[in-house]
């Protein structure tokens, strides 16, 4: 008897399991397939009755006529026969949904509904929207959209992500999402501070054809995701990817305008935009870029546009020395400390500084103001991009620190393991101050003395990771090799009622070419006409009676004096607004 009810039980739940998870034919509720009757009723009656047990609607191969938007609930999922042995030459056969009315043809609006395997078609230009998925004071995830063919639309959108009135539109997915001829092919749009349209991912697909505005327009949304996809309708008005505010990332996309009117940007990215990352190939046309975005796209008619990861940190191998064991360009806080280089151990070629804080002090390292990197005024100087390799056994006391535009903004700190972990920030920049990187190291009621290790100090501008190991010959380091060519420079001028000569800092040979007898006894003494340590000047002069004298800020064998053309003296930078005599031809 047992044995009968429990087989019983299992018959009643296979049966109910089955039933919800049902593929609902919609020829069942009076749908009609013949591409005449407007079956806007009977489909949305077959919709509803999908919603109720979270089923899928079944297509079969024909024309679906609807005149009024069909509205999908969540759990619901349109699944076609196909689009067809042509889709471009869609509408004949496959499986279709015919739109004539003057709104969107379908309304997404719930958490894991979905359309696959058919065709979404207007022959009217009344039509605003093709597919919308709309969040409105509700979440919407897991929408999937596999397989669909969305023409005609070009008196509106053929797919469109709204979210308003704190809805959100997150983790879907589109894959083969094949767009022909339409005004806007695809739009993210968040209609308010409250909304948002986030983390979607797009997958292979195409967007071709005519009477296009844009091809994707992006208006708010953040980390939407485009793989593989192809942008190429023949022309566009306003551009084939234009972002008007938000992120957009690219991967390995396609885009091409082969009648492009001149003057009209493919791609173009506003002011607002920021983040975004686009790559692949592109046949060409005009890119703005008013946002700080990164856009490498191959093609022989455009070169990219971004910052590359150069270290702009002055000796962040740290092999100058000084007497002090600071590392040339660099200097730190605090006058008890104690730094020590030690040879490289984890990147070659890059040397350990070892820093000694005593007991219940700080102190911060950080690049001399005459070499810290400098902002420009370009758009992609937004962002600031830092990190180091730091080892200690204090928790929290190692971080590094940046003059953000909201701000001091700190790092991560290290969190005390005593091995190497690489700390460091990404941050807005502040174009009215100096942006001032720094590491922090912070011994504050603490007992015991602190020992902080840091090496490959890094630091670039826009959006790509800073460089660690040294290139060919960057200011981190380097080897030269072939031939070295000096800059020789005929520019010059004294600070008004002085002796004090002033040479620009774009030259290692100087031409004084003066008919008069020059007499020379400082040389780019104020803080930002210094030249740094180590740079080497000659001076070349082309007439007799010139001097330089022997002071305490330029140290000669003795004084010197010009005695005709060519006669030369070189002088090496103690960085300090001091020269010390290399070489003299007089």
């Amino acid at each position: 008897m047992k044995l009968l009810l429990i087989i019983h039980f299992l018959i009643i739940n296979l049966t109910v399991f089955a039933t919800n998870n049902a593929c609902l034919n919609i020829t069942d509720f009076g749908v009609i397939v013949n591409g005449t009757t407007d079956n806007s009723v009977n489909f949305q009656r077959a919709v509803d009755s999908a919603a109720v047990i979270g089923s899928s609607i079944c297509m079969p191969a024909g024309i679906y006529r609807i005149n009024k938007t069909i509205n999908i609930p969540a759990g619901v999922r349109l699944a076609g026969a196909g689009i067809g042995s042509n889709a471009l030459q869609t509408p004949y056969n496959g499986t279709i949904i015919w739109y004539t009315g003057d709104s969107a043809a379908l309304t997404f609006s719930g958490t894991n509904c979905g359309i696959s395997d058919l065709t979404v078609y207007t022959p009217v230009q009344t039509a605003t929207t093709g597919i919308l998925l709309l969040a409105k004071t509700e979440l919407v995830e897991s929408f999937s959209c596999n397989n669909v063919l969305i023409y005609g639309f070009t008196g509106g959108t053929a797919l469109k992500l709204e979210a308003a009135s704190q809805g959100g539109i997150a983790y879907c997915s589109f894959y083969d999402v094949r767009i022909r001829h339409a005004k806007v092919g695809i739009e993210i749009k968040e209609d308010d501070s409250t909304s948002f349209v986030n983390s979607n991912s797009f997958f292979h697909g195409a967007i071709s054809g005519g009477g296009f505005d844009y091809g994707i327009l992006i208006n708010g949304g953040n980390n939407n995701v485009w793989y593989g996809t192809v942008i190429e309708p023949y022309s566009s008005t306003f551009g084939h990817l234009v972002v008007k505010e938000g992120q957009v990332i690219g991967e390995n996309i396609r885009i091409e305008a082969v009648q492009q009117t001149a003057g009209i940007p493919v791609i173009n990215f506003s002011e607002k935009s920021a983040l975004s990352r686009i790559t692949g190939f592109f046949a060409g046309g005009t890119v703005i870029n008013q946002g700080n975005n990164f856009i490498d796209m191959s093609s022989s008619n455009y070169n990219g546009d971004n910052l590359e990861g150069y270290n702009l940190f002055t000796n962040a191998s740290f092999n100058l020395p000084n007497v002090k064991g600071i590392p040339e360009f660099w200097t730190i806080s605090s006058t008890t400390a104690s730094v020590v280089a030690l040879p490289g151990e984890v990147i070659t070629g890059q040397k350990i500084l070892s820093i000694k804080i005593p007991p219940g002090e700080t102190a911060e390292f950080y690049p001399r103001p005459e070499y810290a990197p400098k902002l420009g005024t370009y758009i992609n100087y937004t962002y600031a991009n830092m990190n180091v390799l730091v080892r200690t056994s204090g928790a929290g006391r190692a971080k590094m620190t940046y003059n953000s535009l909201y701000g001091v903004v700190s790092s991560t700190a290290h969190t005390g393991s005593g091995q190497w972990e690489n700390i460091g920030l990404q941050a807005l920049t502040n174009a009215a101050t100096n942006p001032n990187p720094r590491i922090n190291i912070n011994n504050a009621g603490n007992n015991d003395t602190l020992v902080v290790d840091i090496t490959a100090p890094s630091f670039n501008f826009g959006l790509n990771t800073p460089q660690r190991q040294s290139a060919v010959l960057t200011t981190a380091g380097g080897i030269i090799t072939g031939t070295l060519t000096t800059g020789l420079n005929s520019n010059y001028s004294f600070t008004a009622g002085t002796t004090y000569l002033v040479l620009p800092k774009t030259g290692n040979i100087f031409n004084l070419l003066s008919s008069s007898s020059l007499s020379i006894t400082r040389i780019n003494y104020l803080i930002d006409d210094r030249f740094p340590v180590g740079t080497q000047i000659t001076l070349l002069f082309n007439s007799v009676g010139n001097s330089v004298q022997n002071n305490a800020y330029i140290q000669l064998k003795s004084n010197f004096s010009s005695t005709g053309a060519n006669t030369s003296l070189t002088l090496i930078s103690n960085g300090d607004g001091t020269w010390r005599e290399v070489n003299r031809n007089n």
